[in-house]
């Protein structure tokens, strides 16, 4: 994902851009997930290791780093919220 500084984006912009990261994730998770049983269940069948096993966890740090950017986006679409209403009050 690039590097965007989320307070130079629109309201319009920052929900887009979380939508997509949360479409992101979840694809993310589903990939993992799968390859972590395939991986479980071929070891099981072929009684040897399967690198599909590993794959999940070095790919954790991904699923990490766009968790954290989810979490700022949610941020600045609520301050943006926030200073929306003391504006109208």
């Amino acid at each position: 994902m690039k590097n965007k500084n989320l307070s130079e984006l629109s309201l319009e912009l920052l929900l887009k851009e979380k939508k997509q990261t949360l479409f992101l994730i979840g694809v993310l998770v589903g990939v993992l997930s799968a390859s972590l049983v395939l991986g479980i269940v071929q070891m099981f069948y072929e009684k040897k290791f399967s690198i599909l096993i590993i794959l999940p966890f070095a790919f954790l740090p991904i699923l990490v780093a766009h968790f954290k950017t989810l979490q700022k986006i949610k941020a600045e679409i609520s301050s943006r919220n926030d200073q929306q209403q003391n504006k109208i009050q």
